[in-house]
């Protein structure tokens, strides 16, 4: 028996994947992604007491629209806060 769970924003089938751990508090821009998108499967959000093998990715399901439409929300976020880790 196979089981499918669907997004319910865009009603499409969940996927699998691998997200990336979050540790501590998650940005403001990351907390609205995260509304506006909620199975975007980007970031597994570890909290602040993570555990052991909290460095490593994380199986998550995921809406590819979801995911598609956050990657294209956070983007340019990433690039400014890779500019500001440079300085």
């Amino acid at each position: 028996m196979k089981t499918e769970f669907t997004c319910q924003v865009h009603s499409e089938t969940l996927e699998v994947g691998i997200s990336k751990p979050l540790v501590g508090y998650p940005s403001r821009e990351i907390a609205f992604m995260n509304k506006q998108f909620p199975n975007n499967g980007i970031y597994s959000l570890q909290g602040c007491m993570p555990k052991s093998d909290s460095d490593r990715g994380q199986i998550e399901i995921y809406c590819p629209s979801c995911k598609r439409l956050a990657l294209e929300y956070i983007t340019p976020f990433w690039k400014k806060w890779e500019k500001e880790n440079e300085e």
